[in-house]
């Protein structure tokens, strides 16, 4: 046993560091990235830039349509429910090639974020007249995969090839 002078602290060894291996997964490149004011008028403009550009790269593969209305809903959603039409606040719409050649869309607001499981199932009798609802049931069907991030403020969606 090691002996100190008294009043003296003995020092505590820490333990080393820990290095936990990750597998990198290489990260897709962004394409497109556009951030605009909570207006709707600013939809169609950017739809065409992202689109567009989406389209010279050969991401969009004959899912144009698809894509283009799953993206549409995105935004509006991202207006008029995330960021309650404050024309302060803004959407932020991020274009992703994907390796295997799909794409991924990322569309943020400044809003509160939602609970995706609390939206009423529009194809239910009750909810067949309701005004709204309906654009997250379109994207589903149009997109491969959907998820909420964020809290629900960010949504993000792919298309495969």
């Amino acid at each position: 046993m090691e002996q100190r002078a008294p009043g003296t602290k003995t020092k505590r060894r820490r333990p080393e560091p820990v290095t936990v291996e990750r597998r990198q997964q290489p990260r897709a490149p962004l394409v497109y990235s556009e951030l605009f004011p909570s207006v709707t008028a600013s939809i169609e403009p950017v739809l065409e830039r992202a689109l567009g550009k989406l389209g010279e790269l050969g991401c969009l593969n004959g899912s144009h349509p698809e894509i283009d209305l799953a993206l549409h809903e995105a935004l509006i959603n991202a207006i008029k429910h995330g960021n309650r039409g404050s024309r302060r606040k803004r959407v932020e719409l991020r274009c992703f090639q994907l390796h295997d050649g799909g794409i991924l869309l990322v569309v943020r607001d400044e809003g509160q974020g939602f609970d995706p499981s609390e939206i009423p199932d529009p194809t239910r009798p009750e909810n067949r007249l309701r005004a709204s609802g309906r654009g997250i049931l379109l994207i589903r069907s149009f997109m491969d995969e959907v998820r909420f991030e964020r809290g629900g403020s960010e949504i993000r969606m792919k298309k495969k090839t």
